[in-house]
């Protein structure tokens, strides 16, 4: 190496012996892009968060309880106020008791085995979901972090920019390459491998 011209040296590395399909992915993993954080120096940015606070002030308070099929918690209310302002009350959630919990891992092992048939495809199209509805409600989302954990807004909107990119970038990965620990139908073996 020391042999070499110094040019040689700095250049960007040249990927031979890749298939069109391994270099297409290496351009795709080159050019992904951060999703870009608001300029709060432009009003729109601004009044796209005031607009988010507003909404999400109207719904402080409430009793919010789990949906969608999930475990139904029986323990006495939490709640969670806003530490800039300790008598503003964000929220109230109810807290899971010991049966609760053991019936959430009953679950989750339950569906631990459906996700491990789940083919890769649809795996990044969930990934590319959650992306796309943060995306769509990232100052709705930024205004619930700015009350409830009284983070500052450039943060809380780039937590939210954050949580996006790591979507993007897995569901990209994913879509792309194969573990070795996959069978031929490119879904994940949950099994450790042999020692």
């Amino acid at each position: 190496m020391e042999s070499q011209p110094l040019s040689t040296l700095l250049a960007p590395p040249v990927l031979e012996g890749l298939s069109q399909k391994q270099r297409s992915h290496e351009a795709e993993v080159q050019h992904f892009h951060n999703e870009p954080q608001h300029d709060f120096s432009r009003a729109e940015s601004r009044t796209a968060v005031q607009n988010a606070l507003a909404h999400v002030r109207s719904q402080l308070g409430r009793q919010w309880t789990p949906s969608s099929g999930g475990v139904a918690l029986s323990g006495p209310p939490i709640e969670s106020r806003n530490p800039g302002r300790p008598n503003e009350l964000v929220g109230q959630v109810p807290s899971a008791r010991v049966e609760d919990v053991e019936e959430a891992v009953r679950r989750a092992v339950q569906a631990g085995k459906s996700w491990r048939d789940t083919p890769t495809e649809q795996r990044v199209e969930i990934l590319r979901t959650a992306a796309a509805l943060m995306r769509a409600r990232r100052d709705e989302l930024a205004a619930w972090e700015i009350l409830e954990c009284g983070k500052p807004w450039r943060e809380a909107d780039a937590d939210l920019a954050e949580a996006i990119d790591f979507l993007e970038f897995y569901a990209g990965e994913l879509a792309e390459t194969r573990c070795p620990e996959t069978t031929g139908t490119g879904t994940w073996r949950t099994e450790p491998a042999a020692v």
